[in-house]
């Protein structure tokens, strides 16, 4: 389904399940991260069976086992750790591979945590809520369309020092929101 105005809708997977060492908040996202959070090495995208892990998911995880209780239980092979000094952003952070984020979270094919919009300008959004709305199948009991503009996002983030599971932004030019 096409909703006009929306640019580049990208379905992403992410969300929070129990660790070794408590909770981490699982991801299975294309490409390779970008240079600040791997430095000098280069970190391929995690094969099936692998993770690349944050220092605070496994001390010494490298070539360790992890094992995540989701939806369903999954152990992975830790292949590479992020760099120490991203902490902030990867400490308790499991990179995967798709196919086994959805078997850790019980995600059918073609199922996601959200989607990314973007648009060329935030006044945009009002105007095409109720397509977004009428585009999606989202269940009847909860709220269908929950935008936040990226800016709004991180302060909101910021603010209350903890993430809410419908904020996620995205640095990208132009204006994104996360369904």
């Amino acid at each position: 389904s096409t909703v006009i105005g929306v640019l580049n809708p990208t379905p992403r997977l992410w969300g929070t399940v129990n660790g070794p060492y408590g909770p981490v908040t699982a991801v299975s996202v294309p490409g390779v991260p970008p240079a600040w959070l791997s430095g000098q090495q280069t970190v391929p995208a995690p094969a099936p069976g692998t993770a690349v892990v944050g220092s605070g998911v496994a001390p010494n995880a490298m070539d360790s086992a992890i094992t995540l209780q989701g939806r369903h239980r999954l152990t992975l092979r830790a292949t590479a750790v992020f760099r120490e000094n991203t902490g902030l952003a990867t400490h308790s952070l499991v990179w995967m591979a798709p196919s086994d984020f959805r078997r850790l979270m019980g995600f059918a094919p073609g199922q996601a945590s959200d989607i990314a919009i973007y648009l060329h300008r935030q006044e945009e959004l009002q105007a095409i809520q109720s397509d977004l709305q009428s585009a999606f199948p989202w269940p009847e009991d909860r709220p269908s369309c929950r935008p936040t503009a990226r800016g709004r996002g991180c302060r909101s983030m910021k603010s209350r020092g903890r993430r809410r599971a419908i904020v996620s932004p995205v640095a990208r030019d132009g204006w994104s929101t996360a369904l």
